[in-house]
């Protein structure tokens, strides 16, 4: 009887779980396609086109697929990956001409309907032009390619999961040029602020504030720049908070979104700790680099003429950690070889080594 009753028990549950791995494994079939994407347009230079949409947002969505016109019929042409939202045709000469359309498929192999086409026609461009495309080809760098996890920007081509503090706030300005120059729309750049701020604020390493030169955009965690250069990075800090004041005083709405956007620049910014990379109280200077392991032991004052002048206006400009302007005119100005004066190639030159040095 107790046999019986023990199989029986078993073999209820056994029925159970066959039927909850029955539905782990064999979910209902996917028959939603995505939707057709929209924007599509093509842009004219003189030895290629630019083919641009926006971005679809379904969850499910595995890329895109390009097909251009041949006697009259459009065949398939290429496929572009889902974090992609252009593609490049490279021609031979100047009045070479291509119709496109595009759909979107998802990982069920489902796929949207055709796009309406579009066309192009390459042509001797123009100085405004060539610009325009240069910075077009700027802006995709930092949109198209950056982190998908965290928004933020890769340190350069191939770099993976790499991604750089300063970079980034270079990219933050760059979405911005973006939504001005109609690369993007105002809401795609608001999603992606959302998820780069909320990054900064909940995932990424901070040291007294600062952030790491380095750092791995999916978990946040520190990624050493150097051998003693495994925490803050006060220039690079700067940087990125260069970018992110611009994005706040650029997203100035008063909805949700955006007044968001504004509270968590005002927390990213605030943290920093411009005092502490003074390293003593008594030092007129700010000092570059910080680490939880190896303390001050790169020693790199911050002084004048070069790219790190921001450091002392935002420490000055702080309204939870601000130094002292004598931190300016001590520290960073308090070089003896600050001041030049000397005239090269008719041009004076007020500050800085001879004939200015890198112009970065």
């Amino acid at each position: 009887m107790k046999i019986r009753f023990i199989l029986g028990i078993i073999i209820i549950i056994g029925g159970a779980l066959s039927s909850l791995m029955a539905g782990i494994y064999n979910p209902v079939a996917d028959t939603i396609p995505p939707q057709t994407p929209i924007g599509l347009a093509c842009i004219s230079y003189e030895k290629h086109f630019d083919i641009v949409w926006q971005s679809n947002n379904e969850s499910d969505l595995a890329g895109y697929k390009i097909y251009k016109e041949n006697n009259g019929v459009f065949l398939p042409y290429v496929i572009v990956q889902k974090e992609y939202s252009f593609f490049m045709e490279h021609l031979q000469n100047i009045g070479d001409s291509a119709q496109y359309k595009i759909l979107a498929y998802d990982f069920s192999g489902n796929e949207s309907e055709l796009s309406g086409s579009v066309s192009g026609k390459t042509k001797t461009c123009t100085d405004e032009e060539f610009l325009d495309m240069v910075q077009r080809a700027t802006f995709r760098f930092f949109w198209d390619y950056g982190h998908p996890v965290s928004g933020l920007t890769r340190e350069r081509l191939g770099s993976g999961n790499t991604v750089t503090s300063g970079g980034s706030g270079f990219g933050i300005m760059a979405y911005l040029v973006g939504i001005e120059r109609g690369f993007i729309t105002r809401e795609m750049g608001i999603g992606r602020m959302l998820k780069t701020l909320d990054f900064l604020n909940f995932k990424a390493n901070r040291f007294h504030g600062a952030f790491s030169h380095w750092l791995d955009g999916a978990t946040g965690q520190v990624i050493p720049f150097s051998q003693y250069d495994n925490g803050g990075d006060l220039v690079e800090t700067a940087f990125m908070i260069q970018g992110l004041l611009t994005a706040k005083q650029y997203f100035n709405n008063t909805n949700t979104d955006e007044t968001r956007i504004r509270v968590l620049i005002d927390s990213v910014v605030n943290a920093v700790e411009w005092t502490w990379y003074r390293r003593a109280s008594f030092s007129p200077h700010l000092y570059w680099h910080w680490s939880p392991n190896y303390g001050w032991q790169i020693n790199m004052k911050l002084t004048g003429w070069n790219e790190t002048m921001i450091c002392y206006i935002l420490g000055m400009a702080s309204p939870t950690y601000p130094i002292t302007k004598s931190s300016y005119y001590n520290g960073w100005a308090g070089n003896s070889s600050y001041v030049n004066g000397n005239w090269y190639y008719s041009y004076k030159l007020f500050v800085g080594p001879a004939y200015g040095g890198p112009l970065f």
